[in-house]
Order: structure tokens, then C-alpha cells, then sequence
């Protein structure tokens, strides 16, 4: 999002049109330190990035960048109460994303227009779900807790429930195809089917503590992770499985191989193979857990984790670059990335952030048929909830005059009123833009007792379109100094096209009035 703020000069007070009552209250009864009044705004990307480095970090330190990151959280607390725990694409238009916050809490979500719309599917068993993987655009699957697993032949649209084999909570699963996957379990067993879950075989226990992470590399090798430094290999398909040396004792939360020679683990760090898992060595220790990890291409990783964090390799994990800092401080538990930099990354309060790349060419589809043979009915009497759209994430482009010269302009939840901030909160805002290149650097700027969540009054970031249109966003906090009814500016430019917006630093209690009534 992008803000602008009006010039002000301290000690003279500039009130915005309240009513009498807002006016009141704005100016008196200020409580500097509860807020009484919880936002519901969803974090957002807001300044230049830190080029500190991290506790822990590699001496060479981390750059930070953003590119063209957005933020698709749905706004609305119906949502942003769960957590999203797994998250899968076959291209730039297509995606699923499933969690829950509670052990009976399921949450099954997808997007057929690149993340613009996501929409709730119902459930056949209402158990919080950790992991989704989709082949293709028809078939994918989703596990979590209690041998929990559905299954879909036409996108998402529908989900039966299928027999996982076990009881135990599913916390990882990869497919290979529309009918060979594995899944790890919270009992350090592994299931693999090759008959898109008709039947499931199972590994012994493994260890004394739980399973967290599988990839296979080919329908022979394949590798599982847990706690207490484990790093599992096998060679028969998952039938029997070997400890390898992983030189620590933390724990690892996934793993991933972009072929049959390189991997990556991580969890208090990021460890990298060259040798098909045989030896493995620390690449990067970013100071905070990483949850998940995947590969854009050959060489090219991504890692997030807790606090928000966003990682990028280029080199096969030698070096790491800190993406999007900023966008969310909330802890991030998933990672999608595809050939051409589309990303999706999920997690705590609904996140869900989306890095737009270049269009992707999804595998070829199986034709969708309604229930697959294998399935399990739901329980009877259990109606299928209806599917619940959730809101517009990036606003219609507004018209303008002329048509055919690029503009911008600064959107946020309240309409056309100023851009409400409470005295000790947060707000989130959009900045939407249209008839523009692909990519352009976008500036912002804060006049006023008001800065970007960073403390920086200013930034400039590049941004993408789609079709010449988009929408980028930020989070505004009034300055620690601020007081109930000073006035700030909003300022946004992009490719030569300006636009400001001016704001008002409200007392807190008001503000759930004053947006219902946009005032």
C-alpha cells in the first residue's frame, strides 16, 4: 500500500472535518498506552529493508530487497484468526492453501486468478490440516491432524475424505505424481502410496520423536527430517530408511532437493549436500527458525520462518538474501516457489503473501471427475458447507479522465475518508496503480506525525504489473510524539504519475465508528 500525508507544523493542531462527538473525544479522555480499540489491519510491506545483519548471520551479512511482493490476507477477522500451515501451486493462477488454529479447526482455501480472490472450500472433516500438495491443476491432496487426508479430482471444488493408513497426525507429505507420494507422521512413520491413496504402506518407527519433513527425488531416494539433528535416506521407495550424519542435534523442519545430488535441511539453520545427503554442511544461520524451504529452479532456493522472515538463495544456498522485510513480522509456516519467481508463503493471522513472477505452464492435467474411487463418503447428515468467497484482495483500477497515461492512487478500508491511524495502533493501506510498465520504481513519502512501521518517513521500492496494473502495500504507525487530531500526508509516485492522501491520528476508541461511518 501506499500513503501521503498534508505538510503540518508541530504545536499547531490541524483537525480533518468530525463530527462534534469525534472532535471531543479526539482531543480529550486519550489513553497514551491501552489501545481500547483492536485493529483488524493486516501488516504490510512499509520501507527500505534493514542492511543489518542478523544475530548469528554469515560474516558476508544479508542484503534485504523487495520484488514485487503483496500481501493477499484476507482483511476481515472471520479469517485472519487461523493459522495457514500449507500452501501449493502449479502456476502463476493457481493455488491452495489449507490450516487451522485449533486441533477441530479446518481450513481449506484456493485461487484460480493468481491470488486476486481466495475462496473457502468446506471440509469433510472438520481437523486441522498441515500439509496440501496439488500434481497438476485437478488432483491434490490434504492431510493433518488424527490420519486426517482429502483428497480432490476437480481443483479443490471438491474434497472427500481418504484413508491415510494411520491414525496419527500427518505433518508433511510429496508427491511425485497425480498417484506417488509419501507422507511423515508425528509417530516417525512414513506412508507412501503409488495409487493416489487407494492403499498406503508404512515404515517402521523410525526414531523416538516425530517426523516434520519428506522429499523424494526420484520414485527410489528419497529423504525425511525431525528433531534431534535426524536427516533420513532411502533408496527402495520409502520401505526402509537410513540415519544420516547431519553434524548437529537441532531440529529440522523440512528438506528439500532440486536433484539427486543437492539438498537442503533446515531449522536453527539452513544445511546443504552435494553428495545425495551423505555429508551435509551449515550455509546460513539467520537468527530465527525456518519452517520451510523450496526450489524456484536448479540453484535457486527459498526459506521462510518465524517473524516474518523471507530468504533467497541464487548460488545453491552459499549466500542468502532477505526479501520483503517488512511485509509481515507474523511467523511464516510454508513456502510454494515455481520456475520464474511466482511464490506463495503462508502462516500465523491468515498470512498470505504472494511474490508475482512470470507466467508458469502448470503440468498437464489428469481429466477432473467428481470423486475418485477410493474415497471414504463423509460422515452422513453433514450438509458440505456452502464455498464462501473471501473479500477482494486488489481493488478495481480507478477510472480516470485519461485513460491511457499510468496514475496511482491511495486505497484503505475506510473509502474516501482520511486515513484514519489510532494513537496507539497501526493501519494498513494500498497503493493501486494502473497503465503502467511491468515493473516501475515506486516511491512514498510521510508528511506529518506519522512514519512507516520501519520509523522511516520515506521509501522507494520496485514493483510489478499485470496487464499494466497492481497494487502494492504498506502499514502506517503515528510517531511515538503524535497527539489525538494532528494531520499527516500520504505522498505516492510511480513512472510520473503522483497522487497524496491526507490522514488523521485518532483517538483508538473511535476508530471502529469512524470507519463503519466514513467519516
Amino acid at each position: 500500500m501506499n500513503h501521503s500525508t498534508l505538510p503540518w507544523r508541530r504545536g499547531a493542531t490541524q483537525l480533518v472535518k468530525l463530527t462534534g462527538l469525534a472532535l471531543l473525544l479526539g482531543t480529550i479522555l486519550v489513553s497514551p498506552t491501552t489501545p481500547i480499540f483492536a485493529l483488524d489491519a493486516p501488516d504490510g510491506p512499509v520501507a527500505e529493508a534493514d542492511r543489518s545483519t542478523q544475530d548469528g548471520a554469515d560474516p558476508a551479512g544479508i542484503e534485504d530487497t523487495f520484488a514485487g511482493w503483496r500481501d493477499e490476507s484476507p482483511n476481515s477477522s472471520a479469517y485472519n484468526k487461523h493459522t495457514l500451515r500449507g500452501v501449493s501451486a502449479v502456476d502463476d493462477r493457481h493455488a491452495w492453501a489449507v490450516g487451522g488454529e485449533l486441533d477441530e479447526d479446518c481450513v481449506l482455501l484456493r485461487t484460480n486468478d493468481g491470488g486476486l480472490n481466495w475462496i473457502r472450500e468446506g471440509c469433510p472433516r472438520n481437523k486441522q490440516l498441515i500439509a496440501v500438495h496439488f500434481h497438476d491443476r485437478n488432483v491434490g491432496y490434504a492431510a493433518g491432524r488424527d490420519g486426517t487426508m482429502f483428497k480432490s479430482t476437480n481443483g479443490g471444488d471438491d474434497w472427500v475424505r481418504i484413508d491415510a493408513g494411520t491414525g496419527s497426525t500427518l505433518t508433511a507429505m510429496h508427491f511425485l505424481d497425480a498417484s506417488t507420494g509419501w507422507t511423515v507422521t508425528r509417530s516417525s512413520r512414513v506412508q507412501y502410496t503409488t495409487n493416489g491413496g487407494g492403499s498406503w504402506g508404512q515404515s517402521t518407527k523410525l526414531s523416538e520423536s516425530g517426523l516434520l519433513g519428506v522429499h523424494f527425488v526420484d520414485r527410489n531416494t528419497g529423504f525425511a527430517v525431525g528433531s534431534d539433528g535426524l536427516i533420513l535416506r532411502s533408496s527402495d521407495s520409502g520401505r526402509t530408511w537410513t540415519k544420516m550424519n547431519s553434524g548437529t542435534d537441532r531440529r529440522f523442519h523440512d528438506v528439500v532437493f532440486s536433484d539427486p545430488k543437492n539438498g537442503w535441511v533446515a531449522g536453527n539453520d539452513i544445511r546443504y549436500s552435494d553428495n545425495i545427503g551423505g555429508s551435509w554442511s551449515s550455509v546460513h544461520k539467520p537468527g530465527k527458525t525456518i519452517e520451510a524451504l523450496d526450489v524456484e529452479s536448479p540453484g535457486i532456493v527459498w526459506a521462510v520462518g518465524d517473524e516474518g522472515q523471507i530468504l533467497r538463495s541464487g548460488d545453491n544456498g552459499r549466500t542468502w538474501s532477505r526479501e520483503a522485510n517488512g511485509l509481515t513480522d507474523r511467523g511464516l509456516r510454508d513456502v510454494v516457489a515455481l520456475p520464474g519467481g511466482t511464490v506463495w508463503a503462508v502462516g500465523t493471522g491468515g498470512r498470505i503473501l504472494h511474490r508475482i513472477g512470470d507466467p508458469v505452464n502448470p503440468p498437464t492435467a489428469v481429466p477432473p471427475t467428481r470423486v475418485p474411487p477410493t474415497a471414504v463418503p463423509p460422515p452422513t447428515n453433514t450438509p458440505r458447507p456452502t464455498n464462501t468467497p473471501l473479500p477482494t484482495l486488489t481493488p478495481t483500477p480507478m477510472p480516470t479522465a485519461t485513460p491511457d497515461v499510468p496514475w496511482i492512487a491511495a486505497e484503505w478500508r475506510g473509502g474516501a475518508a482520511p486515513i484514519y491511524i489510532g494513537h496507539a495502533g497501526e493501519r494498513s493501506v494500498d497503493a493501486v496503480f494502473g497503465n503502467m510498465p511491468a515493473t516501475g520504481v515506486l516511491s512514498a513519502t510521510i508528511d506529518g506525525p506519522a512514519v512507516f512501521t520501519t520509523g522511516e518517513k520515506s521509501f522507494s521500492t520496485t514493483v510489478l504489473s499485470r496487464n499494466g496494473a497492481g497494487s502494492f502495500s504498506l502499514v502506517l504507525r503515528p510517531e511515538a510524539e503524535a497527539t489525538t487530531g494532528e494531520t499527516f500526508t500520504l505522498r505516492l509516485a510511480l513512472e510520473g504519475a503522483t497522487s497524496e492522501r491526507e490522514g488523521l491520528v485518532a483517538w483508538q476508541a473511535l476508530l471502529g465508528w469512524l470507519v463503519k461511518n466514513k467519516r
